[in-house]
């Protein structure tokens, strides 16, 4: 039998009779919505004027720390991936620093942060922009912060 050292909301073992796989995390199903609308990763969903949740989806394989979060806002604004860089391992996107956010407007990029727009939302409408999981890349020419970051996104 093997088995893995349990990591960061999962676990594994395998033996001659097959292998087991546990995620701690609830995701949630891919299924088709009662408009004929078909979930994917990262699809925002209106749950009323002002409320909104977000299918479970990932960047280079994590998923979001807040994915089962609710996100309140009201207005025109934006739903957004923040991937954060951790500068002292130089792994992008830092899996700690990953999370669902919602404002007016999207944040610009820095060094040491890319947003993706996720969808664009107007009490309760959506306009979906994103529709799939994503791979990111982060290339910096030189060093310090006076470097700009540029970052490039790809849906897998």
């Amino acid at each position: 039998m093997q088995t893995c050292q349990p990591g960061d909301g999962y676990n594994f073992s395998a033996s001659s009779r097959g292998f087991t796989l546990g995620v701690d995390q609830q995701l949630v199903n891919y299924v088709s919505l009662s408009d004929g609308d078909s979930l994917h990763p990262f699809k925002v969903i209106a749950n009323g004027t002002g409320s909104y949740t977000v299918v479970t989806g990932a960047v280079n394989n994590s998923i979001p720390t807040n994915m089962t979060a609710t996100l309140a806002y009201v207005g025109a604004g934006s739903v957004w991936v923040k991937c954060g860089y951790d500068a002292t391992n130089k792994k992008f996107p830092d899996p700690t620093d990953l999370e669902i956010a919602a404002g007016a407007t999207l944040p610009a990029s820095t060094t040491s942060t890319a947003y993706v727009l996720l969808a664009t939302v107007n009490d309760g409408a959506v306009n979906q922009i994103v529709t799939g999981s994503l791979w990111g890349d982060r290339i910096q020419i030189g060093s310090g912060t006076t470097q700009n970051a540029h970052y490039y996104f790809a849906r897998v």
